[in-house]
């Protein structure tokens, strides 16, 4: 059953197959992306209610969105089983030039959505409705279906927030340049990055590529400036923010996580000039992304919630499924020195492995899981002894403790802590973690 939400994202979900390289060979790491769902789950992260819709494919890539956004605490009821189409898949490949997408999503099943699937009455109750290029781009169904969640959202009072989220690869410029624009005149949130204005205008000035998305009708207007941070304004005040001290790795989803955390606290109630805004609930200032989403406009102050609660050592808890305890190993290994600064707790023979792996470690030993080791880990998260949980999940086999996974869950979700279910997410996590020291 579905549940009013503050925030509903409508897009295309995709599954993300990332080159990497060990041992001599290339491999790719499944993960998952798609610039609304990265949007939805960095608002979520931020204490909003948020839903998305979409639809997915009944494969193994749709049912690994579902338990992602399960995870997060997103409303998926929304989100339709298409059993004629496959969920869309992009594969990036890095080079001495960059990285390189290449994409898989022609007929999938988010471009096949229409308006006729759309859920108008949760629109009507929501707060916001969010979506981007990217949703308008990937077939004319879906830009209709856009459209019409666009008129009925306005009809309805709701607030219109959307994300310019430019592929050329998707369709025709000139066409991409009259719908963007004509979206922008209908949101009341406006989340453009310098880059796609760069295809869509001769405008090259940041303040003037603002004036024109005001003029247009926008209300608010985040500027998204990559390393030069951003530029805010609402037609009454313009507010330029620096971006987070960080040495990027890869801004994939950059954009995507500073739109969610910025309407998630709009929604909230912050003013974008309020310097005593309630902070960020969870730093999303890590390696993979820019790092834009500080609390406005003092970008420092996205890790202040997360440093206030790290007076002390920073306490970890790893839990591995059967299948991933070798994984596991790998990823306390990758960043051991992190690790060794912090207060580590793991369940039965998942520590046995990271000990034998990682001797340098120490290690509290709880109860294996389906002996209630879960249920141990989720007391000290209620607690609040225990502030990153890396449960990596193996979400194919059936587990004999299932119904403490799914608690363990539930009380992580109510908690509000950190969280990571596989290595993608995982590693962000871990390589923020500052040994013996406070975030």
């Amino acid at each position: 059953m579905s549940r009013q939400v503050d925030i509903l994202s409508m897009g295309e979900p995709m599954v993300e197959f990332n080159q990497t390289r060990e041992g001599g060979r290339d491999s790719f790491l499944r993960g998952c992306g798609g610039d609304t769902s990265n949007f939805a789950i960095a608002a979520a992260r931020q204490g909003a209610s948020v839903g998305y819709i979409s639809a997915i494919g009944t494969d193994t890539n749709g049912t690994l969105l579902r338990a992602l956004w399960q995870s997060e605490g997103i409303d998926e009821t929304h989100v339709k089983t298409n059993a004629q189409a496959s969920t869309g898949v992009y594969f990036v490949s890095h080079t001495e030039d960059g990285h390189q997408f290449d994409f898989a999503r022609t007929g999938s099943a988010a471009s096949c959505y229409s308006a006729h699937d759309l859920p108008l009455e949760a629109i009507t109750a929501a707060k916001v409705l969010h979506l981007s290029g990217i949703s308008l781009g990937i077939s004319t169904s879906a830009c209709d279906a856009c459209y019409h969640a666009i008129e009925h959202a306005r009809a309805n009072g709701v607030t219109v927030s959307f994300d310019t989220n430019l592929r050329p690869k998707l369709w025709r410029l000139a066409r991409a340049r009259a719908v963007i624009w004509d979206v922008i005149a209908q949101a009341d949130i406006c989340l453009p990055s310098y880059e796609d204005i760069l295809h869509l205008s001769p405008l090259r000035d940041a303040d003037a590529i603002v004036d024109r998305c005001l003029a247009d009708g926008a209300k608010i207007v985040a500027l998204k400036l990559g390393a030069d941070g951003a530029l805010i304004a609402d037609g009454n005040r313009r507010i330029r923010i620096g971006p987070y001290p960080c040495r990027p790795v890869d801004a994939t989803g950059a954009g995507d996580t500073f739109g969610g955390a910025f309407v998630a606290r709009i929604v909230a109630g912050d003013d974008i000039e309020t310097q005593d805004a309630m902070p960020l609930r969870q730093p999303h200032c890590r390696p993979r992304a820019m790092a834009l989403c500080g609390r406005f406009p003092d970008p420092s102050a996205c890790m202040h919630s997360w440093s206030t609660r790290m007076d002390r050592r920073p306490s970890i808890a790893l839990i591995a499924h059967d299948a991933k305890k070798s994984e596991m190993a790998k990823r306390a290994e990758a960043h051991v020195e992190q690790l060794e600064g912090c207060a580590l707790t793991s369940t039965g023979t998942t520590g046995s492995h990271l000990m034998q792996r990682c001797p340098s470690l120490t290690i509290e030993h709880l109860l294996n899981g389906p002996a209630g080791g879960d249920q141990q880990i989720g007391a000290r998260i209620v607690e609040g002894r225990i502030d990153v949980l890396v449960f990596l999940i193996d979400p194919f086999s059936a587990q004999p403790h299932d119904v403490d996974v799914k608690a363990l869950v539930g009380v992580v979700a109510q908690g509000n802590i950190r969280f990571a279910i596989n290595r993608r997410t995982a590693d962000p996590i871990l390589a923020t973690l500052l040994p013996a020291s406070p975030l």
